[in-house]
């Protein structure tokens, strides 16, 4: 089972395609500890606008940059990340962790 973080980001707040790159996205600033981090690239990020409803974006993760005690996500978005269900149970402070 391949790894992967849920984030609640409503409307697509903070989402953005990277300039210049054919299909390479951002999302971000997150706050994932140090530890998390290390394992986020080659995980999966799936975005939903609530902890019930389905993912509306995501894909594999390639990049993770620092900001501030904060993170940047950026990742390859996928279709087979889209309408993926958001986990039950596992959350805190709108993310949710699969496979850590």
């Amino acid at each position: 089972m391949k790894k992967a973080i849920h984030f609640v980001c409503r409307n697509g707040d903070g989402v953005k395609k990277v300039q210049g790159e054919q299909n390479l996205w951002e999302s971000g600033c997150w706050v994932i500890s140090d530890e998390r981090t290390e394992n986020l690239i080659g995980s999966m990020i799936y975005l939903h606008d609530s902890q019930s409803k389905e993912s509306y974006h995501g894909g594999d993760i390639v990049e993770v940059i620092n900001m501030n005690n904060r993170r940047i996500l950026r990742y390859v978005a996928s279709m087979s990340a889209k309408n993926v269900p958001a986990p039950k149970n596992g959350w805190s402070q709108e993310k949710c962790y699969v496979g850590f």
